[in-house]
Parts: C-alpha cells; structure tokens; sequence
C-alpha cells in the first residue's frame, strides 16, 4: 500500500488540506498527515522525517502559503530528494494559485502535471485514489477457501520433522 505524505501551509488547512486528508482516508489510502499522525510530545521534525521516509507519495498543497514558509519548503526538499532517489512520486495540487504563481515561487514544480484544488474534494480525493488502490482484502467466503486449501505437511529432514505449508 502507498504511504502519502501530505504537505501543505496550515494556513490552508481547515479550508481545503483536512477535508481532503479526510476523503484520501476514507478512499483507503495510508496517510502521514499531521493531523494523523502526531501525538501531544512527539518531535515534529523526527515524525515528518519518518513520514518522508516511509511514504512512497508526496502529496503537495502549493499555495501562496505554501511558498511563503519554511517548513512546506523543507518538506519539498525532503521530498524532490526522495523521488531523485527513486523512492517517491510528487502529486502537486495548485490551491488558491495558478500556473504563474507556481512557476515565480518554483519553477521546477510549474513543470509538473498538477491536479487543481477546483476540481473539488471528493474528486481530488477520488483521482489520487485511483493511481494508488489499496490490495484486495480477503473475506468471506474466499478467505474460508483458502483456510481450507491450507496444509501443513510434516517431512522428515536429517533426522528432523519440519513443517511445511502446501496450497494458498
């Protein structure tokens, strides 16, 4: 499954960040949004860096906000590193900001296909839920097959039984 990390200027989050985190959440997808993922005492800058470690989606909120401060921005560092790496993809949704806004703060980011925060929540949400389904889950009637199909076989080896599982 796809980790996510969202990054945004709170500045933006009570209008447009949260209710989308929300949808993504809802749509399945595992999430490192701040207001998920921290507890009263934790370190900020220790549980953003493990959420930039372990998501393999950067999802970022430009905005004018978003430009204006320094930790969206440490955040993009972190992330354009990561995917230089080969270890994530970035997502830019354009909110409260267009195409020459983006390409005057960076005009690295201008260049990349971005999603716009007028499409609405729900759509948004639906999009990025799309390109990053979560695995089928097992149940039912399937899942009580395969308990079924499910063998243990004792095969002696020098001298020792070992265990061994046959069918799925």
């Amino acid at each position: 499954m796809s980790h996510v990390f969202v990054s945004h200027a709170s500045e933006d989050k009570a209008a447009f960040v949260s209710p989308l985190a929300h949808a993504l959440k809802t749509h399945g997808l595992k999430l490192w949004y701040d207001e998920f993922s921290l507890r009263p005492g934790d370190s900020l800058r220790r549980s953003i860096d493990r959420g930039l470690a372990e998501c393999s989606v950067g999802l970022l909120v430009l905005s004018p906000s978003f430009f204006a401060k320094e930790w969206p921005q440490r955040e993009l560092d972190g992330l354009f590193a990561a995917e230089m790496a080969g270890q994530s993809r970035l997502i830019p949704i354009w909110y409260q900001i267009d195409f020459k806004g983006v390409a005057a703060r960076s005009p690295m980011m201008a260049d990349r296909f971005a999603l716009c925060a007028d499409l609405g929540i729900e759509e948004l949400a639906k999009r990025i839920a799309e390109l990053y389904p979560p695995p089928p889950r097992v149940a039912g009637v399937e899942l009580a097959q395969r308990i079924e199909n499910f063998k243990l076989k004792l095969t002696p080896f020098h001298g020792h039984l070992i265990v061994l599982a046959e069918g799925v």
